[in-house]
């Protein structure tokens, strides 16, 4: 013990001190009435206090993280659950890909554009030889275009598809 880190004990007589030392109830109350022991106590309360804030606000903290980790368990098996019909329906789709044969497919469709071209190269043999006007030839013409080209899109389309197709049976 340092000088002067209990000052009310260097006053103290020697009977005093003994008193203390054989009386407890004297003791505890000398001792809690200590300038040093009621500054260490009055810390103690405040960091208890704290220590009890930090609580109520971990719980409540708590409360909202069960409510947030609730909410994310149902929302990932939401995924999940989607995840599944996903795969479920790609798998239909495949399958009934697999029904049809691309190639047949393809050929038909091609076929339907080259006899769009060829009706689109008769119609502009008909305006040349002065057989339609010309707001006939471009409506006729644009509307047998517009069918050719959709074709020809669909046919790059079922080619890009059966050529990923081949790919991942190799995969």
């Amino acid at each position: 013990m340092t000088q002067n880190e209990f000052p009310e004990l260097e006053n103290l007589t020697e009977e005093e001190i003994t008193k203390l030392l054989n009386d407890n109830d004297e003791f505890e109350e000398m001792f809690s009435n200590l300038s040093t022991v009621k500054n260490i106590n009055s810390i103690k309360e405040q960091m208890m206090t704290m220590v009890a804030d930090l609580l109520k606000i971990n719980y409540s903290r708590k409360e909202n993280f069960d409510e947030v980790q609730q909410t994310h368990k149902l929302a990932k098996q939401r995924f999940l659950d989607l995840q599944q019909i996903l795969q479920q329906k790609f798998l239909q789709q495949n399958q009934l890909l697999d029904q049809f044969d691309y190639t047949s497919l393809v050929d038909k469709i091609e076929e339907a554009k080259m006899e769009y071209d060829e009706q689109a190269d008769q119609l502009f043999q008909k305006v040349s030889q002065k057989e339609i006007d010309l707001d006939q030839f471009i409506k006729e013409f644009r509307e047998i275009k517009e069918k050719s080209h959709l074709n020809e899109s669909k046919i790059k389309c079922f080619q890009k598809n059966l050529q990923d197709k081949t790919m991942n049976r190799f995969n």
